[in-house]
């Protein structure tokens, strides 16, 4: 049964930190934190607009914005401009272990594309890889939802940061929307 988080009203865009023992979330046009349990928001930074977040393993907010791919870290509301698109837009960020890098989409026209950010050299590595809301799971594999409805899986070899196999069907007539593939995944 769902239960309601203490202290998230008018809370959008939930996010989970690595050991779940937080939730990061948007609530107007800043970027928070609060336990999982429920509490008090605590303000992280600032991140206006349609903004889509998620939590690295060494306790930063990695997110998506206008204008590009920012950081930002929990000790402060300093933000970093990691990467900025040229006529597209960057969307729905998903860190990789280690903090070695950020899955996320590049969306062009109509077209969506996956991507992936080195976090050392903050160079922008697309995918040969049509679809959205990338995510990395402990089995090695990529998973995305396509533009056709369909989530796929993919191997995925994290010290390259590329796809290393042939994608398969996981799941079928799964919703996707602008704001992303209406499916939640855990990273196992």
């Amino acid at each position: 049964e769902p239960v309601a988080v203490r202290g998230s009203e008018n809370g959008a865009a939930p996010f989970f930190s690595p050991d779940g023992k937080w939730i990061g979330f948007r609530l107007g046009t800043r970027l928070v934190k609060m336990p999982a349990g429920g509490g008090t928001p605590e303000v992280v930074c600032e991140a206006a607009g349609l903004v889509r977040a998620a939590w690295l393993e060494r306790n930063a907010f990695v997110f998506a914005d206008d204008g590009g791919l920012r950081q930002c870290s929990m000790t402060g509301q300093m933000t970093t401009l990691l990467a900025s698109p040229a006529g597209e837009s960057f969307n729905l960020p998903h860190g990789l272990p280690g903090d070695r890098g950020v899955l996320f989409s590049i969306q062009r026209d109509s077209t969506s594309r996956l991507a992936v950010l080195d976090l050392r050299t903050r160079a922008v590595k697309e995918l040969d890889i049509a679809g959205r809301d990338p995510r990395y799971v402990t089995t090695g594999h990529l998973v995305y939802a396509g533009p056709d409805g369909l989530v796929r899986a993919v191997p995925f070899d994290l010290r390259a940061m590329q796809a290393a196999g042939d994608p398969v069907i996981l799941d079928e007539g799964i919703p996707v929307e602008l704001g992303g593939a209406l499916m939640a995944l855990s990273r196992t």
